[in-house]
């Protein structure tokens, strides 16, 4: 098994993509460090973690603030961090002249404005190790045009990019950046419907896996932009 002696920090550890990314990683020998804004979780899975002999720490806050995400970097740095994983995420479904100023806005900062500044905020500190990695979780939803996903859709698309423009400025500076679209995880994102077939859907394990996979990467290469479908469409 790969051992990743590294601080590794995950936005919203608490439940889906985000508990399976800290789960992998204390079980490769990373020191996670975990957020989201509900302590009972996050305090059970920090047990969790150390249970199975692994390292966790964690953080509560709200990314909607920004006073949270400057406390949240300095915690991280205090850390020592080695590698970010921008995992927080919420959408919105309906039609887009309908949606409420409050949610557009609520999505475009959680998805795309805090992950920005978080990634912002700790670059100086990356910059001084000479080295660190930068994973965002982003969405087939960031490749495509999904009805009635509008703002959810923008919002991805901007991490997309953000990712591809931020590794052309960071390569140089042994920084990795690299984006995960993942399809359909089965996640509490997606609300319970006899629509979609569950059993089809990505496994959270699986984004795991795609992000443990950029962090071992050798040196000489980095995988920007990962693309995760399921096998069998959930849909049939």
């Amino acid at each position: 098994m790969t051992e990743l002696h590294k601080t590794v920090l995950i936005t919203g550890a608490s439940r889906g993509i985000g508990r399976a990314i800290a789960l992998l990683f204390a079980e490769h020998g990373a020191h996670v460090l975990l957020t989201a804004r509900t302590s009972q979780e996050l305090q059970k899975l920090k047990e969790e973690i150390e249970k199975k002999k692994g390292k966790a720490s964690f953080l509560v806050l709200d990314l909607l603030k920004d006073e949270d995400i400057h406390s949240l970097a300095k915690w991280a740095v205090d850390k020592d961090i080695d590698i970010l994983i921008n995992n927080a995420g919420c959408g919105f479904k309906g039609a887009f002249h309908k949606i409420s100023t409050k949610d557009m806005d609520r999505v475009l900062h959680i998805n795309q404005r805090a992950p920005m500044l978080l990634t912002k905020l700790l670059l100086p500190h990356f910059f001084k190790k000479q080295s660190g990695t930068i994973i965002n979780i982003a969405s087939i939803a960031g490749k495509i045009g999904i009805a009635h996903s509008v703002s959810y859709c923008a919002s991805k698309h901007a991490v997309v990019g953000f990712t591809h423009a931020l590794f052309e400025e960071v390569r140089e500076k042994n920084i990795k950046v690299a984006t995960i679209c993942p399809g359909y995880v089965d996640t509490e994102l997606i609300p319970e419907t006899k629509k979609i077939n569950r059993e089809k859907m990505i496994r959270p394990e699986d984004v795991a896996k795609a992000c443990l996979f950029i962090a071992t990467s050798s040196k000489e290469s980095c995988p920007i932009e990962m693309i995760i479908r399921p096998q069998v469409n959930p849909r049939n």
